[in-house]
């Protein structure tokens, strides 16, 4: 399935005229490697993301909309959690647990909560 990251990238690549393969050796990946990205297939990686911004010369809110593109496309979150303490720790491994079943509603309030 193709992600929002994956539409903005094409939608980038077409809008400078270019073609996979022209954004794969500015970038020094292969063709593949930037289909798949595309595609939804492959997580974007920071420095991915870091190069395609720099080529592109994404700054601003445009960068931050990037950025938040990329980091809702990831399939996987890595927590540093060892400054935390054991309540913290424990609320957030619930959290975790319980994310598939949470509701719309619930969602929403716990952004809102969580944005002050």
């Amino acid at each position: 399935m193709v992600s929002n990251l994956g539409k903005y990238l094409r939608k980038l690549r077409i809008d400078h005229d270019m073609n996979l393969r022209d954004v794969a050796d500015c970038l020094g990946v292969s063709a593949a490697y930037v289909s798949a990205i595309e595609r939804g297939k492959r997580a974007a990686p920071a420095p991915f993301i870091e190069s395609i911004a720099n080529h592109f010369k994404i700054k601003g809110e445009a960068l931050e909309e990037f950025k938040k593109l990329a980091d809702l496309s990831q399939p996987s979150i890595k927590i540093n959690l060892i400054k935390v303490n054991e309540q913290t720790k424990e609320v957030f491994l619930f959290f975790a647990r319980k994310l598939e079943e949470l509701s719309p509603e619930q969602v929403q309030k716990l952004k809102k909560t969580l944005q002050g």
